[in-house]
């Protein structure tokens, strides 16, 4: 076992076999593992994650899975986001929630880093619209 933290995921109800085969988890694991579920987007949140789940949520974008994520930060590593969006993942670093970049000595950021972040919201914005439409739809056939 690596170094371990938790994760909040965000995705839509149909992909959760996929999410909980990725991560090994089953709904069993109620004491670390808590699903709350609208309008056909589900947020799974649970605590002893290896590594914070990158590979794991690096593997789900691979095949697909569109999903908004949080991993805390462990022992060796910081908090990251992590959005997986037709095929493409993206993970930044994190503090509070929020993406973070580095500033070099001259007090500017770092301006790869700055790309990157972009890159991320440009994804994330993406992902977000995917849920709310699959939530809207769900609210509709209600």
């Amino acid at each position: 076992m690596g170094d371990r933290t938790w994760v909040s995921i965000i995705y839509a109800k149909p992909s959760e076999p996929a999410i909980m085969e990725a991560f090994g988890w089953s709904k069993d694991d109620q004491q670390y593992l808590n699903i709350e579920e609208s309008d056909g987007i589900a947020t799974a949140s649970l605590d002893e994650v290896n590594w914070g789940g990158y590979n794991e949520m690096m593997d789900l974008a691979k095949k697909g899975i569109t999903f908004v994520a949080h991993a805390g930060a462990g022992g060796t590593y910081g908090e990251s986001l992590n959005i997986g969006y037709r095929g493409e993942f993206i993970a930044v670093s994190a503090y509070e929630g929020y993406p973070v970049c580095v500033i070099g000595d001259n007090g500017r950021p770092d301006p790869k880093g700055m790309e990157h972040i972009r890159m991320f919201l440009r994804l994330q914005k993406k992902a977000n619209r995917e849920l709310e439409r699959i939530s809207d739809k769900n609210k509709e056939a209600a």
